[in-house]
């Protein structure tokens, strides 16, 4: 009895801080103007980052935009938009304090070239992150520091870098984690741990802000694989895993690696937006930056996806073991195992 009245409870909490909750940001419709505010984005080489730049620009704001290559080709596009306040493109590698210290520094020296009207820094989007599939014990040392190497202390860096600007601007802190941040997945545990680590940050980090009139939040993004270059290493990094391995290793987990690699390669992006677009995600992130009042997170995710894991999140250990141990032998090595069969190019080795 007690424990289904405990049930029960969690289900109406949950049910409330999903629609009615103040966090939820129902009647946060009091917009500032983006115009002459500057805003600094990571990771603008591609995908997320690189429209976020293109949407912040077009909305009035002056971008800062970190790319890992001044070279790439998000650099290039965003060095050729034109406006009253060009993007400002920034070699930012954010595993580097270096790297961090001299594109802070650039960007002091193109605010005195071009004039700008606003001299501090409004915002920051921590959108540079990288992912590495692969279960816990398949993934390499190297593999498990440089992802939270990226995802975790070069998040915390650049945000110690702008916090003083930000403070002082009474400004924003936006943070791009993962749907995958309500419940962890099998798979995923690495960079789940990473994301979870972020959540976390931000939510001391929003209180230790409210002191000052500033304000962090995070953004969930859902499965917009097929319009990013998150995984387009991951093949390289499975094979990296393989030959780290001992051959009792090997011997277990041939059939496994090969399923799982090919099951997500073919099934990322399903439960994603057809265009990169459609996402809720760049909506979200301009309310982050330009809402009075932001919301503390923003589940960026028009699929029932986020539904599944919260109703993961709300069942017994037991049950949501089960069930996800269910979904993953079906999306990731049964579903991976059919293509896994027909080429021999799919395999691991």
């Amino acid at each position: 009895m007690l424990g289904s009245l405990e049930f029960f409870t969690r289900i109406v909490a949950a049910v409330y801080s999903f629609f009615f909750a103040p966090d939820c940001g129902i009647f946060r419709d009091v917009r500032f103007t983006g115009h002459g505010k500057r805003v600094l984005v990571s990771g603008c080489d591609s995908g997320i980052g690189l429209r976020t730049a293109e949407r912040l620009h077009k909305a009035g704001y002056q971008v800062l935009a970190g790319c890992l290559s001044d070279q790439s080709d998000g650099a290039r596009k965003l060095s050729l938009l034109k406006g009253p306040h060009p993007v400002v493109v920034l070699q930012l590698d954010i595993t580097k304090q270096d790297s961090v210290r001299e594109a802070l520094k650039k960007a002091e020296v193109q605010e005195k070239v071009f004039l700008y009207m606003f001299t501090g820094l409004w915002g920051l989007v921590n959108n540079a992150g990288v992912c590495v599939l692969g279960e816990f014990e398949w993934m390499t040392q190297e593999q498990v520091e440089n992802t939270f190497g990226v995802n975790v202390l070069g998040t915390l860096r650049l945000s110690k870098a702008c916090l003083p600007y930000i403070r002082k601007s009474k400004g924003r802190l936006v943070t791009i984690t993962t749907v995958m941040a309500v419940s962890s997945f099998p798979g995923m545990s690495v960079y789940c741990a990473s994301k979870f680590a972020l959540e976390t940050f931000c939510d001391v980090l929003r209180i230790e802000l409210s002191r000052h009139g500033a304000y962090a939040s995070v953004i969930r993004p859902g499965d917009l694989v097929k319009h990013t270059r998150i995984l387009e290493a991951q093949k390289s990094h499975a094979q990296d895993m393989w030959n780290a391995m001992d051959s009792e290793q090997q011997s277990l987990y041939e059939p496994y690696m090969a399923a799982f690699i090919s099951g997500r390669a073919n099934s990322g992006g399903m439960l994603g937006t057809e265009a990169l677009d459609d996402s809720p995600v760049f909506g979200h992130i301009e309310h982050a930056l330009g809402a009075a009042r932001p919301r503390a997170r923003y589940m960026s995710d028009k699929s029932l996806w986020p539904v599944f894991l919260r109703f993961l999140a709300l069942l017994p250990t037991t049950l949501s073991d089960a069930l996800q141990s269910l979904c993953y032998r079906v999306i990731f090595l049964h579903y991976g195992s059919q293509f896994a069969e027909k080429s021999t190019t799919e395999k691991v080795r």
